[in-house]
């Protein structure tokens, strides 16, 4: 039983493998925005306030990634607007994050420093207490520093999230909003 333990732990162990990353969160470079066209303007939302491990797929085994944000440092540029967006349409008390977990991760070849490299990614998102899966198109670039790049670019519907549109008028968002995520990961000590 023992020696079963101990190649199951194995077999996991080998599964995700790579050196483990970690999200820099509030750094310039890392960034999650939202676009959403208005009757007057495209609004935008953003936020560097994210967290999370990213290791990367060695040897054509599966990599993993997990990635939190904080629903409640979004902002638009307009403090009514955000308040409202916060309290009525994302309820960030109830509801602070929104949570990525790879389910799948391999990358189409090995990062170089310098190149962007194409990865199939596939896993559970978690927005406003629903859980769906995803598959973003995701991208990862090695730096020269040996940090990474990883952007990643979907399509949310508000109501597969359950999230009430806005509709007034300052704020009739369209259902489908875009999502671009550019997360800077350096090393985990």
């Amino acid at each position: 039983m023992k020696m079963m333990l101990a190649l199951l732990l194995l077999a996991c162990s080998t599964l995700w493998a790579g050196p483990p990353y970690s999200v820099v969160s509030g750094d310039p470079a890392t960034s999650v925005v939202f676009e959403s066209d208005a009757p007057l303007e495209k609004v935008v939302g953003r936020t560097t306030i994210a967290t999370g491990t990213i290791e990367l797929p060695e040897s054509g085994q599966q990599g993993r990634a997990e990635v939190h944000v904080d629903m409640a440092s979004i902002t638009t540029g307009l403090s009514l607007r955000d308040k409202h967006m916060r309290e009525n349409h994302l309820h960030t008390d109830k509801f602070p994050e929104a949570v990525f977990t790879s389910t799948e991760f391999a990358l189409t070849a090995t990062p170089v420093a310098g190149s962007k490299v194409l990865a199939a990614v596939k896993g559970n998102f978690t927005l406003h207490g629903v859980t769906r899966e995803l598959s973003p198109e995701v991208y990862v670039t090695l730096s020269d520093d040996n940090s990474l790049i990883v952007e990643a670019a979907f399509t949310v519907t508000l109501a597969d999230y359950e999230i009430p549109r806005p509709e007034f008028l300052v704020m009739k968002l369209s259902e489908l909003q875009q999502i671009k995520v550019k997360l800077k990961a350096t090393p985990t000590p």
